[in-house]
């Protein structure tokens, strides 16, 4: 997330304006390190939160939430360490693949986000649970009541198509604003068990080279 440019790049986790640098970011981290129930594993994990003000348009605001919950005891940890520290040493990086997945969109928004994933660091155990949520006071670039003014004009045919490809303007969000787009996952069972011999075999339409 260093050195690589990208903080120029307009991003589409913005409201109105695209350019990170409109945004006043206070970015809030909770490490939950007290065994957790999540489901049916005891899970420890972060909770972080990154709220966005417009320097100009104190009406446009942004909320990131990034949720992340991992289990120590669960059937086949050693196997799965194993796997997760040969994709860190291909990808070049220390995070897991999920991880750095939302820290390279997180990454356009500048270093306030960064504390997050030096945070998550610290957690060993097998991700169980991913909550990455980004919600905005603004519909399609548009203020709510700029929206509504708008559905209300019979001649704005681009918002009332927009309008109908969504199926009507969407409820708010429990913070008062509107979801933008989210990223969830949630493992619901792991099983270590033996894989038979048969799943190693080369297809038959495939030839096996040799080195």
């Amino acid at each position: 997330m260093e050195g690589n440019g990208t903080k120029a790049i307009k991003s589409p986790l913005l409201g109105t304006s695209t350019n990170p640098e409109d945004y006043k970011w206070r970015v809030t981290i909770k490490k939950i390190t007290e065994p957790t129930r999540m489901g049916w594993a005891e899970c420890t994990g972060l909770i972080a939160k990154g709220i966005g003000v417009n320097r100009t348009n104190e009406n446009d605001k942004v909320l990131i939430t990034y949720e992340q919950w991992f289990a120590d005891s669960v059937p086949g940890k050693a196997v799965y360490d194993t796997y997760q520290d040969s994709v860190k040493k291909v990808l070049g990086s220390d995070s897991f693949a999920e991880q750095k997945q939302v820290a390279s969109m997180l990454s356009v928004l500048g270093d306030e986000f960064e504390p997050i994933f030096d945070s998550l660091k610290s957690f060993t155990g097998v991700p169980i649970k991913l909550n990455f949520t980004v919600e905005k006071s603004t519909l399609f670039g548009f203020t709510e009541e700029q929206y509504d003014k708008g559905l209300a004009d019979s001649s704005n045919q681009q918002l009332q198509r927009i309008n109908n490809m969504i199926g009507g303007k969407p409820p708010k969000t429990e913070d008062g604003m509107f979801k933008s787009f989210s990223i969830e996952s949630d493992v619901s069972k792991i099983e270590d068990t033996p894989l038979d011999d048969s799943y190693y075999n080369v297809p038959a339409d495939y030839t096996l080279k040799k080195q």
